[in-house]
């Protein structure tokens, strides 16, 4: 039974054993200690010799008898054979083996195996282990990445600055009126004057993958080359005290320090600018170094950041036109590194005096100037300390001004220590107006505003604003990005009109003989439009259309057909309200979503086929023609559409040109807009024309990019 499931034994060892039996058999049968049967069975006791009983010995001496006579006769005719045999008959003992020998060696392999078994679990175990351990940490660092209170928390920002990269992003998003009303505190707060108080009017907050990541490699270089800086003269900036001090939950929840590199001094500082400037920051524009400079003739051209607003303000200056009244500041992170901290300024003033010549080419490139203006005050340090040798304030990463009876400056001259994060527009007042609510904004006229109802749309950010507040903010539409895409390609029509103009700048020949037709487009950007003096507007022109009109003839159109039914439900049939395209270039879109559409400018691009008015297309190809790419700045090469609501009340059709066609549209006359019908005529578009910008809300901004027909993406 044992031997019937025991593992046989290794061939080696059936071999020698069989060989062996083998042996004594030749040898009995030599010496003819066989018996009567000739069996092999039957050997004798080797006088002399003891024997063991050998289980190998009689499972092998079991396959011999079970093989032919013919072939035990040819293995002993072997030279092999004669030689074992030999070997056998000198050797004292037979080969044995004890009977439990397989059984304990059957235990010891399953011993053996199942501890690799074991150590190969626990090699696993500890893989997974550490694996985990390393998703964790490199998710901690992306969400270390970016500030964790932004949007974009969770991105990686290692490919920040390639725009074709998933982690890329550049917003701007509105802050909230609870966030707005905090930093509206903060800035009063850290006001150094009694007589002086500011009301903000908007907030944004810039989250840009390309200059954060510029900045963070710039707090890297500095913490490696300096180490732990230490904060010079008074100190840390008393705006971390000011946010301590007024316990605003959304104040220290996006103003919080835990985000802060103290080894590289980093802090939160104002900066006083333009209103132009920071829309521009806002509008993700490129900003050119002498747009930040403040007061260049202090310390050299750099960049001058207060603790106390009222500082920055005296460095802030009053827009144009719609900002007329208004003043500009920008929140920034600041990584002061190693400070300068210099206490009298006679010296430096005296001897970092530049030439006429030498200030224009400072404040035309001051990142390249930096260098000399760093130059020539170390010259003047080195002199009034006495101990430094010329160029010594080059191992300084800023400079603290910190002088008698004035307040603390601190001065950068690399634009990488400098992160812009929040764009403030403000206006000043008495501090007792701002305690007691009189004496309202001059930004707003609230007469105006106040005969219109308070109704916005339900998914706008300020759709709970009530009718006393003002608003006009541009939020990254992210959601509604993939259906502004579907829409573009379903009103995409490969037609083209005299107004398609190809490389050359000319119109495109008939046929397209170089295939200049874009396949589609592809969106890079786009925003919502939330103004609340432009929504009163076209809300009140539209219910005067209602009321005048009652029910107006049905159009079909196709942007309303293609729209998803959320973003149909929208729009009101009665009046013909529609979702219509407008082109436009980049440089136009941020001036048409804050201020309106100018319809005299009408026509001046394309011409006016169907009279005075603004001009919208139903299919993206007919807008695209209008649209046009801006040469230079950041939206180089890129094109913008504008996706409106438009009230179109009741349209006459036309399927000819009517330059006059405007003057049977308007109040008292038959109609309310125009619909130049030339696909009916020629196969081509149809367009909408209004007179009046009451009729027209551009709710959507897009910058996008064409797609050539010989584009991979062109396919889908």
């Amino acid at each position: 039974r044992r031997r019937s499931w025991s593992r046989p034994p290794p061939l080696s060892q059936r071999c020698a054993a069989r060989r062996c039996c083998i042996g004594e058999e030749a040898a009995g049968r030599r010496s003819g200690a066989f018996g009567a049967g000739g069996s092999p069975g039957s050997v004798r006791q080797r006088p002399g010799v003891p024997r063991r009983p050998s289980a190998l010995a009689a499972h092998c001496g079991e396959s011999c008898r079970r093989s032919s006579p013919g072939a035990r006769s040819r293995a002993m005719a072997t030279p092999a054979f004669r030689s074992t045999a030999t070997a056998t008959e000198s050797a004292p003992y037979n080969v044995a083996v004890r009977p439990d020998t397989w059984f304990e060696l059957s235990v010891q392999r399953w011993h053996a195996l199942t501890l690799l078994v074991l150590v190969t679990l626990a090699f696993l175990t500890l893989c997974v282990i550490l694996g985990l351990t390393l998703w964790a940490h490199r998710r901690a660092r992306r969400r270390r990445a970016v500030p964790h209170y932004w949007e974009n928390n969770g991105k990686s920002v290692k490919r920040g600055d390639d725009k074709l990269s998933r982690d890329y992003f550049d917003d701007s998003f509105p802050l909230t009126l609870e966030q707005r009303s905090a930093l509206q505190d903060l800035m009063n707060e850290t006001c150094g004057k009694a007589d002086q108080a500011f009301r903000l009017i908007r907030a944004v907050r810039v989250e840009s993958s390309a200059l954060w990541l510029r900045y963070r490699r710039r707090v890297r270089e500095i913490c490696l080359a300096r180490g732990l800086c230490e904060w010079q003269g008074e100190g840390e900036p008393r705006i971390r005290d000011a946010v301590e001090e007024l316990d605003n939950p959304e104040l220290s929840r996006f103003l919080s320090q835990r985000d802060m590199n103290s080894g590289a001094c980093e802090a939160f500082l104002w900066l006083g600018t333009k209103p132009e400037t920071a829309l521009k920051l806002i509008s993700a524009e490129k900003l050119q170094g002498s747009e930040l400079v403040g007061n260049a003739a202090r310390y050299g051209v750099g960049w001058y950041f207060a603790e106390d607003v009222s500082v920055a303000h005296s460095n802030a200056h009053s827009g144009e036109h719609l900002y007329s009244e208004c003043y500009a500041m920008l929140l920034c992170r600041v990584a002061l590194g190693h400070q300068h901290q210099v206490v009298d300024p006679a010296s430096l003033r005296r001897d970092s005096d530049c030439s006429s010549d030498d200030s224009d080419s400072l404040q035309a490139s001051p990142d390249r100037a930096s260098s000399r203006v760093r130059d020539r005050i170390s010259s003047a340090v080195s002199r009034w300390l006495g101990s430094r040798p010329a160029g010594a304030l080059t191992e300084f990463d800023s400079t603290l001004a910190e002088l008698k009876d004035r307040e603390r400056e601190f001065i950068v001259y690399d634009s990488r220590q400098v992160y812009p994060e929040y764009a403030l527009i403000y206006e000043t007042c008495a501090p007792a107006h701002l305690e007691h609510g009189m004496d309202p904004p001059n930004y707003w006229d609230h007469a105006r505003s106040m005969i219109f109802g308070t109704s916005y749309p339900p998914y706008w950010m300020n759709a709970r604003a009530d009718s006393g507040t003002e608003f006009h903010d541009l939020f990254p539409a992210q959601r509604f990005k993939s259906t502004l895409q579907d829409l573009s390609r379903d009103t995409w029509k490969d037609k083209f009109t005299r107004d398609r103009l190809g490389s050359n700048g000319l119109p495109i020949p008939k046929g397209d003989p170089h295939n200049e037709m874009p396949a589609g487009i592809q969106i890079l950007k786009c925003w919502r439009v939330e103004n609340s003096d432009m929504w009163h507007r076209y809300r009140r022109y539209r219910e005067g259309v209602q009321s005048m009109r009652g029910q107006c003839k049905e159009l079909d159109i196709k942007t309303t057909s293609a729209l998803r039914w959320h973003a149909r439900r929208r729009l009101r049939a009665e009046v013909n309200e529609a979702y219509l395209w407008h082109g436009s270039k980049p440089a136009a879109v941020s001036a048409i979503a804050t201020q309106g559409f100018n319809v005299d400018l009408s026509g001046t691009n394309v011409g006016a086929m169907f009279g005075k008015g603004a001009y919208f297309a139903e299919c993206s190809s007919k807008a695209d023609e209008y649209s046009r790419d801006d040469k230079e700045g950041y939206f180089e090469g890129c094109y913008a559409l504008l996706l409106c609501r438009v009230a179109l009340g009741e349209a006459q059709v036309l399927r000819k040109a009517d330059y006059t066609a405007h003057e049977r549209v308007g109040e008292n006359q038959p109609f309310d807009s125009t619909v130049g019908d030339r696909e009916s005529a020629v196969g081509t578009y149809r367009e909408f024309v209004v007179p009046v910008p009451e009729a027209i809300y551009p709710e959507y901004a897009i910058i996008y990019e064409r797609v050539a027909k010989r584009d991979p993406r062109a396919g889908s």
